[in-house]
């Protein structure tokens, strides 16, 4: 087409064909993931993707150690690539090394940041989010935790649900026996009577569990 058209045409590359973890082809038709939009859906970072698919094709950089350094961003990649290093044996798109970037990128959000991201996914599921203090204080607490944004509603859904309207699993509730409102008044109470210092250690402890 471009010789039909008088122009010069440009220098194309191939990069390697992605392939299931059973070294199968990806296929566009079987493979939600060969999808861009289901990425998205699913709570993943583009960020992340990103720094996923610029691993599968090309040898990370090294530090001073020699060992890879697998967590770089767009311009990074960019000012270091070169054609001749793209590796022409298929790579393996194995989605758990994705997970594992995604949650590092998103622990790598300031709080606000993070919340800004789980907000549309939060409103879809129903949740009010009128209160951004309150959306910014329960991110912290899920921030450590969270593999994709679509994990957060799961775990923020009880803060936002009418006590009347909260559901509780039958295996929950099995767990429990007659001695457990006792134990949580009890509780409830003992913190309340804590000073603000031992509260806040309480808390911080409570957040890196």
């Amino acid at each position: 087409l471009y010789q039909w058209l008088g122009l010069t045409p440009p220098a194309f590359a191939h990069m390697p064909l992605l392939r299931n973890p059973d070294r199968s082809k990806i296929s566009k038709r079987k493979n939600p993931a060969a999808r861009l939009t289901w990425f998205q859906e699913e709570g993943y970072l583009p960020e992340a993707l990103v720094n996923f698919l610029a691993l599968l094709a090309y040898p990370p950089a090294q530090d001073d150690e020699g060992k890879d350094i697998e967590v770089f961003g767009l311009a990074e990649f960019a000012a270091r690539f070169d054609w001749s290093k793209v590796i022409p044996v298929g790579p393996i798109f194995d989605l758990a090394k994705l997970d594992w970037l995604n949650g590092v990128y998103i622990r790598s959000l300031s709080v606000p940041e993070l919340a800004d991201r789980l907000r549309p996914f939060l409103v879809a599921d129903g949740l009010d989010m009128s209160d951004q203090a309150r959306l910014e204080g329960f991110t912290e607490l899920i921030q450590p935790r969270l593999v994709h944004l679509t994990d957060a509603a799961d775990q923020l859904c009880p803060f936002y649900t009418a006590s009347a309207d909260l559901v509780v699993d039958d295996d929950a509730r099995a767990s429990l026996n007659e001695d457990t409102p006792a134990v949580l008044t009890a509780a409830i109470a003992a913190l309340e009577e804590l000073p603000d210092w031992e509260k806040t250690e309480i808390e911080t402890a409570l957040r890196a569990a």
